[in-house]
C-alpha cells in the first residue's frame, strides 16, 4: 500500500509501474472470474435437466459452484501478489 500512495503522490511523467500492474491484475481477475461464473453455470444449466428428471433440485450447488468459481482467480491474484511483494528486495 505505501508503494502505491507513493506512486499516486508522484509525478505522472515517471510512470507508475506498480499501480499499472496492480490495476491490470485486478482487471484481468475479474474478467477471469466472470468467465469462471458463465462456465460454471453453463455446466449447472448442462445438467439441470438430468437433476429435475431425478427428482432433485440441484440449484443451490449450481450457485456455489459458480461463486467459487468466480472467486478462484482473484484468490490465486492475491496469493501470487502477497508472495511477489512481501520478498526482501535486493539493495
Amino acid at each position: 500500500m505505501p508503494i502505491l500512495v507513493a506512486e499516486a503522490t508522484g509525478s505522472l511523467v515517471s510512470g507508475r509501474p506498480e499501480t499499472v500492474k496492480a490495476v491490470s491484475e485486478k482487471v484481468s481477475a475479474l474478467a477471469q472470474g466472470i468467465l469462471a461464473a458463465q462456465v460454471a453455470w453453463t455446466r449447472g444449466a448442462l445438467t439441470l435437466p438430468l437433476a429435475i428428471a431425478d427428482a432433485s433440485s440441484p440449484l443451490a450447488e449450481i450457485g456455489r459452484s459458480m461463486a467459487l468459481a468466480a472467486l478462484e482467480p482473484a484468490g490465486r491474484q492475491v496469493r501470487l501478489n502477497h508472495r511477489r511483494l512481501s520478498r526482501r528486495r535486493k539493495r
